[in-house]
């Protein structure tokens, strides 16, 4: 065994890779390594199966710009090279259903139906092959996402969509899918964060202050909004705000020394 290496399917090399163009190629490679690169169960050798990737870390890793990275990763889904899904296990297979959402990206079926695990080959013997197949890391994603649901999932379950319950979940998706772009862009900038509002109130005053920050970012593309919001929540130790993204937009990130930034920059 070779230390620090990462296991490759052979369709890749045998076939899939000619049907490929650079930058795809090299989004297939950094979901490969993200996953079959690490060995989540020693004593199965289980590979883990999905990772959470940010678009700010594929332009990193793979050396491409924002759109040329956006378009491969479109294409990839597309052509079932790779998968992505949100933090529930639901398939993001559009542009708009990725917009703003923490994203889990996996290999495809092309390439999952041919990697062999110690689960896997115990399928093979008992059942047909085509039943090992269908068994691929597909279905057991669905029980681990389940173990995941948040306390306003659950909430959501229960009481449904009644008008006098505020969910903010509901008004993140209902922001994202908003047909003004400041409003898209407040929606995308709250993920990231992390923020959550409990009731109308907070949410509302907190829209307020968002919408004049909100307002001087709509001449940028939302691709590099997502990729400066990222770096400065992946690559920076300050608590920003939209201000500060707007102050960062033109910048290129990859010179510029995250430590360096003072924290009174926000």
């Amino acid at each position: 065994m070779i230390p620090n290496t990462t296991q490759i399917p052979n369709n890749l090399f045998n076939g899939e890779m000619q049907k490929m163009k650079d930058t795809e190629l090299r989004v297939v490679l950094i979901v490969a390594r993200k996953t079959l690169g690490w060995i989540e169960n020693p004593e199965t050798g289980m590979r883990k199966e999905e990772d959470w990737i940010s678009h700010f870390q594929l332009t990193k890793f793979t050396g491409k710009k924002s759109r040329a990275l956006s378009t491969a990763i479109d294409n990839c889904i597309k052509k079932g090279w790779i998968e992505a899904r949100d933090n529930k296990g639901s398939i993001l297979d559009t542009p708009q259903k990725r917009a703003g959402k923490k994203i889990f990206y996996r290999l495809g079926e092309i390439f999952l139906s041919k990697v062999e695990t110690p689960a896997k080959s115990a399928e093979v013997s008992q059942t047909p092959a085509k039943s090992a197949i269908a068994k691929s890391a597909i279905a057991k994603s669905a029980n681990d996402k389940s173990n995941r649901i948040t306390k306003e999932t659950s909430l959501q379950n229960i009481v449904g969509k009644a008008d006098d319950v505020f969910l903010f979940k509901n008004k993140l998706d209902e922001m994202t899918k908003d047909k003004q772009k400041h409003i898209q862009i407040i929606a995308l900038y709250w993920r990231i964060k992390g923020f959550n509002f409990e009731n109308k109130e907070q949410y509302q005053a907190a829209l307020k202050r968002e919408l004049r920050p909100a307002r001087q970012l709509v001449g940028y593309s939302m691709d590099r909004i997502r990729e400066t919001i990222e770096w400065l929540s992946e690559e920076t130790d300050i608590n920003f705000k939209l201000e500060t993204v707007h102050k960062y937009i033109d910048e290129d990130l990859d010179n510029i020394e995250p430590l360096k930034i003072k924290r009174n920059h926000h």
